[in-house]
């Protein structure tokens, strides 16, 4: 993209990851007066420049579950509101996994080479932003400026992880791979998993068989509830469209502004199968998850993915890590 931009070839519309829009930093337009910029909470909003990204999807992260395994075991998934209620959910299951089929409660892994993307990654969102408002950069911030964490609220978080390891596959934790980990759920193996929305369109799609065979069962996703009334999903864009100041600026813009219409609204929704990060959007997608986070945005139950403000430091974290006590 900076070789179109040296060559006078830039496009009228880009897409950038959250990292990526500080490589535009003063090229890009403000589109905060833009009729769509008030109807999501999912826009890229820059401090300094304003609205930069226009929001085409959202993606949402939690711990989906198999919601036919979860009836089975008169299991309410709105009553698992925290450790407790998380803990005696996982007991229960685990009570009945060999009636009910399951090689385990929970798809988790700690693998590093294929799965620290996820466990590291999307999972630590879970400490930085559970439970809060989207504008809430208060933990994130503490770890980038004063590089400390919140002892007591991280302690819940490793606590929640614990549980997590102690009912989940063996076979996954240290082994396993993204495809294990998404096939077994597919197939009805695990009740619950540790992955995003995302995994909706791998659900329908290349693990469509798998998925068909366990009776194309019903999927939701509940908050990383680490403490007592956390009660949000972090969504976000996984990346934003974005106007460059040189070119057919405001074209572009009016673009944008019918995409977040409601005729382009039904398109993107029904026909490309996004899930829409807009509040007035009443149309729903066909993935799996798309009702179940649709309620999320629509009652303002969400947090925002800070973990994509989290510089690359990981020494210093296992710095961290290293000496922070975490007794379970």
């Amino acid at each position: 993209m900076k070789g179109y931009y040296l060559s006078d070839q830039m496009p009228d519309i880009i897409a950038c990851e959250a990292s990526g829009f500080s490589n535009w930093e003063g090229l890009l337009m403000d589109m905060s007066d833009q009729g769509w910029a008030s109807k999501t909470d999912a826009a890229y909003v820059d401090s300094t420049y304003g609205t930069l990204g226009f929001p085409y999807t959202t993606e949402a992260i939690g711990l989906a579950y198999n919601a036919d395994i979860l009836e089975k075991c008169g299991i309410d998934p709105k009553s698992i509101t925290g450790p407790s209620s998380m803990e005696d959910a996982f007991k229960k299951i685990d009570s009945q996994k060999s009636s009910l089929g399951l090689t385990a409660v929970v798809g988790y892994c700690a693998e590093p080479e294929n799965l620290g993307w996820s466990s590291g990654n999307h999972l630590m969102g879970a400490y930085f932003d559970s439970g809060l408002s989207r504008t809430d950069t208060k933990y994130i911030d503490q770890l980038n400026n004063e590089v400390k964490l919140d002892e007591n609220r991280f302690l819940g978080y490793a606590n929640m992880i614990g549980l997590f390891i102690d009912y989940s596959d063996p076979a996954l934790l240290v082994n396993g791979t993204y495809g294990d980990q998404v096939h077994n759920f597919a197939a009805g193996k695990y009740a619950f998993i540790t992955q995003g929305s995302w995994i909706g369109a791998t659900l329908v799609g290349d693990e469509a068989s798998s998925y068909a065979a366990a009776g194309n069962f019903k999927v939701g996703m509940i908050p990383y509830a680490f403490e007592e009334g956390q009660d949000t999903i972090l969504t976000s864009a996984p990346s934003w469209w974005a106007v460059p100041k040189e070119g057919q600026a405001d074209a572009a813009m009016a673009f944008l502004q019918w995409c977040a219409e409601d005729s382009a609204q039904q398109v993107m929704v029904e026909e490309a199968g996004f899930i829409s990060p807009f509040k007035d959007c009443k149309y729903v997608a066909s993935d799996p998850f798309a009702s179940t986070i649709s309620e999320y945005i629509s009652a303002g139950k969400t947090s925002r993915w800070q973990e994509m403000l989290f510089p690359q430091i990981s020494p210093l974290l296992t710095a961290i890590l290293q000496t922070t006590t975490m007794k379970r």
